[in-house]
């Protein structure tokens, strides 16, 4: 077992638990040739939060800012043994995946998994968390 710190593990435990938490957000590899991971679409227009969040910065960020994440994620495990995982195996092994690519999946994989949660989390009719 790897000696942890209680705010690493508290981290880990998080991790785990929104991602048991999200299974839609999983993609496997059902055919021979990897998926890739997509932009999720918004569950609602760029202008359903507004006034709080404008459309052009809805836009940006979702068009531009988390499409970036998922690119370059993309490119990260692109022919590695990775290519193809669901996002929550891939998150859940990094101590895994070789240090050279660790980083680059790590910080867009998780960009990319934090920004799909984001768009769920939000709606346009408001409400209290849960």
């Amino acid at each position: 077992m790897i000696p942890m710190s209680r705010r690493e593990m508290l981290k880990t435990a998080g991790t785990g638990a929104a991602l048991l938490a999200m299974p839609t957000l999983s993609l496997s590899a059902a055919d021979e040739k990897p998926k890739l991971f997509e932009l999720p679409k918004l569950p609602y227009a760029f202008d359903a939060l507004e006034p709080h969040i404008d459309a052009k910065t809805m836009e940006i960020h979702h068009d531009r800012h988390h499409q970036t994440y998922v690119d370059n994620l993309n490119k990260a495990v692109a022919g590695t043994e990775w290519a193809g995982k669901s996002i929550v195996e891939i998150i859940t092994n990094l101590s895994k995946i070789p240090e050279i690519k660790r980083a680059a999946i790590r910080n867009n994989g998780g960009g990319h998994y934090n920004h799909s949660l984001f768009w769920q989390m939000m709606s346009p009719k408001g409400g209290k968390p849960t």
